[in-house]
Formats: C-alpha cells, structure tokens, sequence
C-alpha cells in the first residue's frame, strides 16, 4: 500500500512459528519421515501457487521456510 504521503508499505501477518532450519536442528538424527515429506510437499505447493500467479522464489531454503501450527500439526 501506500500512505497519504506517498510512503510505500507493506503489511504482513504476525506468525508464530520458526524457520524450518530450527525445527531441523532439533532433530539431530533427522526429521521423521512422514513430517519431513509432509513439510516438503507443502513447501511445493506453495511455490507451485506462487508460480502460477507469476512469483518467483529464488532463495529456498530452510531458513526462508516458517513452519507455524495449524490445525495441530506442523505448517509450512
């Protein structure tokens, strides 16, 4: 948006969660399996959907992914 003044801004939702690179290094000897493919595949559909709307992501990676809970389980 912009204000009256003509600053631009940008407004986004406060998440509580943490980057996928915390939640990974908790898990020293990995992640479980279907948490780690669940998590990637929500991570795809994302980009997927970004994709089709014209956004390009050019930095993922664990650190840029925000897992939050929702509906009791991890959310990317």
């Amino acid at each position: 948006g912009e204000t009256a003044e003509g600053e631009p801004y940008v407004v986004m939702e406060l998440l509580e969660g943490e980057p996928l690179t915390n939640v990974i290094a908790r898990a020293p000897s990995g992640l479980p399996l279907p948490l780690a493919l669940d998590l990637v595949i929500q991570a795809a559909d994302g980009v997927e959907a970004a994709h089709k709307v014209g956004i390009v992501h050019r930095d993922l990676k664990p650190d840029n992914l925000f897992v939050v809970k929702r509906e009791a389980r991890p959310f990317v």
